[in-house]
């Protein structure tokens, strides 16, 4: 009774999306069509909501934990918790994670802008210092956000950043796993053949399975049999970290909590209808992503809450 009541709303989400899922399981092939907007056999949708959430929808992913990172550097190193020749292998660590991090996401960005044209096409080492640029500005910018959270917050804020990267942590590594096994066709990649036989529900599993030449001669990504789950949605859903801010910061009141639920869902709804758009996913493949990442903050918090925060106040 007292996990329920400490963790109410994550169970009512994870609750919401499971009942979203079983209506998915009847009618995903038929949603996809009615909500996709491709046309003309092509791979990829022009609509311009799409393209826009298909281009930025991720960064959450990278945004959330390089902050946090950084939220937790400043908490050792303000705190005095390391010195010497730990400092600075923490410090290195860091870095490294937060580099290899912004890293990633630039590298992805740069794809998704150059997919669909929003900057020309390169390549080599012009392709690499573009990425590069990105990944040391993006780094930088996080840390100085990171820097900014007053001394009487860091303890608190260390406290959710942890929950974010373990949240990061299970989700990604869930959606990764999960992709290649079930091996589920994309909607826009039937729509391109204008041949729906391969339609797979999602609980199939279908196992690894390649695009053929021909199909990718037609301008079908190698990607198109990793529909489920959605890795943007789960990307997007890291936002769900920012569930913990209410719980850890009880002073900031009712209308801040209410604020910040009603953010965290508007935005993963906005990015789940979006792949949805695009002809990406489909409602199952979307909600197994959102659900992923909403499993990973509970995880994330109760580790958290178990690990330190109880511990902490045993000891004392």
């Amino acid at each position: 009774m007292k996990f329920l009541k400490a963790n109410v709303k994550t169970l009512s989400i994870i609750g919401a999306l499971l009942v979203l899922l079983i209506i998915a399981s009847f009618c995903d092939l038929n949603i996809s069509k009615a909500v996709a907007d491709l046309e003309g056999g092509a791979y990829y949708s022009k609509n311009g909501f799409g393209v826009f959430w298909e281009v930025f929808g991720e960064t959450p992913v990278y945004i959330v934990p390089s902050i946090s990172l950084g939220v937790i550097f400043f908490f050792v190193y303000r705190g005095k918790k390391l010195d010497g020749f730990k400092l600075i292998a923490f410090s290195a660590l860091i870095a490294i994670a937060m580099l290899g991090l912004n890293y990633y996401g630039s590298h992805k960005l740069v794809k998704y802008m150059i997919t669909h044209r929003w900057i020309k096409a390169i390549t080599g080492i012009h392709k690499t210092l573009t990425i590069c640029g990105f990944d040391l500005v993006f780094t930088a910018l996080w840390l100085f956000v990171a820097s900014r959270v007053k001394e009487e917050h860091l303890k608190s804020a260390a406290i959710c950043a942890l929950i974010a990267i373990i949240m990061a942590v299970f989700s990604q590594g869930a959606t990764q796993l999960i992709k290649p096994f079930f091996g589920r066709a994309r909607f826009r990649m039937l729509y391109v053949l204008n041949d729906y036989s391969q339609y797979t529900d999602w609980f199939v599993i279908n196992g690894k399975r390649s695009v053929p030449d021909f199909l990718l001669n037609l301008g079908v990504a190698k990607d198109g049999y990793k529909s489920f789950p959605s890795g943007h949605t789960s990307a997007a859903a890291i936002v769900f970290g920012l569930l913990a801010i209410p719980k850890y910061f009880p002073k900031l009141g009712k209308k801040w909590n209410i604020a910040i639920t009603a953010f965290v869902l508007l935005y993963t709804a906005t990015v789940a209808f979006s792949r949805m758009v695009m002809g990406a996913h489909y409602l199952s493949d979307v909600t197994v992503g959102a659900l992923l990442s909403a499993v990973g903050f509970l995880i994330g918090d109760i580790l958290v809450d178990k690990l330190i925060v109880n511990r902490k106040k045993q000891n004392n």
